[in-house]
């Protein structure tokens, strides 16, 4: 979530935006 930074998705680091 949050495509301004990398964050933790469902265990998984993320860069897309939700």
């Amino acid at each position: 979530a949050l495509g301004v930074f990398p964050t933790v998705v469902i265990g998984l680091p993320s860069r897309s935006s939700i």
